[in-house]
């Protein structure tokens, strides 16, 4: 008998063993999709206290959120229709005097883009595709794109029409035996993800308005450029400022020495700025995400998925993070006191 008790368990362990294989593999094939499904979720946690506060004020959930929605996309498109063409001629020049200089210093090139390409026209813009030789294969990326960004669209329009719709969907789907204990760390995730969402964003634009008036006053070339990169590396701890920094300084070294060090003078008064006095007051109300924790989940992300793995790397960290945090306290109310 305990022969064949041992038999047992050693096939069922086996069983469950290549159940969890056969998991892992539908999770690697369908990873676009789940991730496209987690930016929705993610999206929806960090418009949400939006849409709560117009339905406080007796605006229905649907109106709120469609408000919203339409609120985010006139700005967007506004920010498209008088921004952009700007930005997007300015990147060019950017771009081409900055291969210029790296040449000249280092001896390598960035790969060029024809930016100002973007901003001529329908006609320009499909002369270019052909210049490139678009393949089937880049075709059938761009679609598979869109749809990803559609379905990211319609989660997130989804979870926000209903008031706490994620927990929802989590309890429907999840098994009674740990539906507590995800929701749980649902529930922690949630609320460190959304402050650091808020707080995040507050420091980006604070930072690139500075830096970017800042570099206009200076006389510097390229200032919107600047301060977009400078908002945009904001969300890489330590490195991101350096880096953006350095670009800068390179930028105004040939209009004179003097100016390159005033350059500096801003990056490290920025930093200061942002450190001592912006980050306290808005991350020091807020649950912070460790900076080495963010580093290599950018740099970890951008490795498995690109782009997308770039956008997730930071959620993905902080509920990694929850769960340690879960299980370890777990772990402490299970030992008992002395050992």
């Amino acid at each position: 008998m305990e022969k064949e008790t041992f038999l047992d368990v050693k096939w069922a362990t086996l069983w469950r063993l290549f159940a969890f294989g056969i998991l892992i593999v539908v999770f690697y094939l369908t990873r676009d999709v789940l991730g496209a499904l987690f930016a929705g979720m993610v999206v929806s946690l960090g418009l949400e206290p939006l849409i709560n506060f117009l339905h406080e004020r007796r605006i229905p959930r649907l109106l709120g959120t469609i408000t919203v929605f339409l609120s985010f996309l006139l700005i967007f498109g506004l920010t498209f229709y008088f921004i952009m063409p700007v930005f997007l001629e300015e990147a060019g020049n950017f771009l081409d005097e900055f291969n210029q200089l790296l040449t000249l210093l280092f001896g390598f090139r960035i790969s060029e883009f024809n930016f100002v390409n973007l901003t001529s026209g329908f006609d320009k813009i499909v002369s270019t595709l052909k210049s490139n030789h678009v393949s089937v294969g880049g075709i059938s990326s761009a679609v598979k794109n869109g749809a990803l960004f559609i379905l990211a669209f319609i989660v997130t329009f989804r979870f926000m029409l209903e008031k706490d719709g994620i927990e929802k969907f989590l309890r429907a789907i999840l098994p009674d035996a740990y539906e507590n204990s995800i929701l749980r760390i649902f529930h922690r995730f949630k609320i460190k993800i959304r402050r650091w969402l808020m707080a995040q964003l507050a420091l980006s634009l604070m930072v690139g308005l500075l830096i970017g008036i800042g570099l206009w006053l200076l006389g510097v070339k390229y200032p919107l450029i600047l301060g977009f990169l400078a908002a945009l590396f904001e969300v890489v701890p330590i490195i991101g400022p350096v880096f953006v920094g350095a670009i800068a300084f390179l930028v105004a070294i040939p209009e004179s020495m003097t100016l390159g060090l005033y350059v500096i003078l801003l990056f490290v008064l920025a930093n200061q700025l942002e450190s001592h006095v912006l980050a306290p007051l808005i991350i020091g109300r807020t649950m912070s995400v460790n900076p080495i924790i963010v580093i290599v989940a950018l740099v970890g992300g951008a490795e498995v998925a690109g782009f997308l793995g770039v956008v997730l790397a930071v959620p993905i960290a902080v509920i990694i993070q929850e769960i340690f945090f879960y299980l370890a306290e777990q772990k402490s109310q299970r030992t008992p006191l002395g050992f």
